[in-house]
């Protein structure tokens, strides 16, 4: 039972150690893609190159009502978006830029003396996001300043929020 236990951690290990590989290829798809883009196959395993679809013009117009001093709530309603949150995650995206980063988190095991087992661990950041260009780097959809200018007014009141309540 021993020897299955640390195999199915070795096994955890190999796969996402390989994820973390092809994060790295700028023409591997391997993590699941924003709305507005798409991965094109060459029809050899996991490359291909990726577009804009016609959503991109969509998520374009909502950097430039955001930057213009719009509320995420509206622009999120007039653009089809859904909700704020499903905004303000496509707005955080860097594949705008024509980069894929991966920010996911890792779990961090160490083993434990006293239990005499592998801990769970805690879920860490990675110390620095592994940032790829892809094909789109060439023609970004939207420029590096108004993904900056964005992203410094979702930073702001990003832990605030209103509470609806109605008054009866």
């Amino acid at each position: 039972g021993g020897m299955a236990g640390f195999e199915k951690t070795r096994i955890k290990e190999r796969l996402s150690r390989g994820k973390d590989i092809l994060r790295a290829v700028a023409t591997a798809k391997i993590d699941p893609l924003p709305n507005g883009v798409e991965f094109i196959h060459n029809g050899n395993g996991n490359n291909g190159h990726f577009a804009y679809t016609e959503f991109a013009a969509t998520v374009k117009d909502a950097f430039l009502c955001v930057a213009s001093g719009q509320r995420l709530l509206h622009v999120a309603k007039d653009l089809g978006f859904g909700s704020q949150g499903a905004l303000r995650r496509c707005l955080r995206s860097r594949w705008w830029l024509g980069e894929k980063a991966m920010t996911q988190k890792r779990i961090n095991r160490t083993w434990n003396a006293e239990k005499d087992r592998l801990t769970s661990g805690t879920r860490v950041a990675h110390p620095t996001p592994i940032i790829v260009k892809t094909n789109l780097a060439e023609e970004p959809l939207i420029s590096t300043e108004l993904f900056e200018t964005v992203q410094d007014i979702l930073k702001q009141n990003h832990n605030t929020w209103t509470q609806n309540k109605t008054l009866v």
